[in-house]
């Protein structure tokens, strides 16, 4: 049986996302703590807030598939991994709730979303049934071991007693999704533009169908 190889784009895309993945476990078991142990927001506010976060994931995903049809998933990836840069650099500066509430907002409106236009590249790279599979199945192994190996070293490092561990946490979360973003105007757009039907072609498809119908 012969071996399936997958093209550089994709391997180079899966590298990306790993390194971004390793990033999120730094950060993605502690914000709870960061905020109530580290800056002393109530633990039901804290709730309330990483509350907000996923309702606003929510919200956005289906603007954000609507995105990736109209100008494609590379383009929509892109500002979704520099909003989560973004995100995590204001979090390593937020004192309190009311300055981590837009940035919690921010964070969950890039979080939600960030899985579908990942595998709508991947899907996008590898029409083929095959290599999709293969590239399927790599990324998951890779994607949920960095962020394991993450939450490890981010628990060795965070410290409640020294707010500058977190903060270097989520600096370094920051600096990965950048790297990340990095990578992707080098990987095909995967847009296809739509074709837009002449006035004689759409008049003879509607009398086919009404003749079929």
């Amino acid at each position: 049986m012969p071996t399936i190889r997958m093209s550089p784009a994709t391997r180079l895309f899966l590298a990306g996302n790993t390194v971004s993945m390793l990033g999120t476990g730094l950060v993605i078991a502690f914000i709870l703590i960061y905020l109530h142990q580290v800056r002393g927001v109530a633990l039901p506010v804290v709730g309330g807030l990483l509350t907000a976060s996923a309702g606003a994931g929510l919200l956005v995903v289906p603007l954000v598939g609507i995105l990736l049809d109209r100008i494609g998933a590379r383009r929509v990836l892109t500002g979704i991994v520099v909003g989560q840069a973004a995100a995590q650099v204001l979090l390593a500066w937020a004192h309190n709730a009311a300055t981590a509430l837009p940035v919690l907002l921010l964070y969950g409106a890039t979080w939600a979303p960030m899985f579908p236009a990942i595998r709508t590249m991947i899907a996008g790279l590898n029409p083929e049934p095959e290599t999709q599979q293969r590239a399927f199945a790599i990324n998951f192994t890779t994607q949920n071991a960095a962020i394991g190996l993450g939450t490890t070293v981010g628990a060795i490092v965070a410290n409640v007693h020294h707010p500058g561990t977190f903060q270097a946490l989520f600096l370094a979360n920051a600096a990965s999704c950048l790297l990340f973003a990095v990578t992707l105007p080098f990987l095909p757009s995967l847009h296809r533009p739509r074709a837009r039907m002449s006035h004689e072609s759409a008049t003879a498809t509607c009398w086919r169908a009404a003749r079929c119908g």
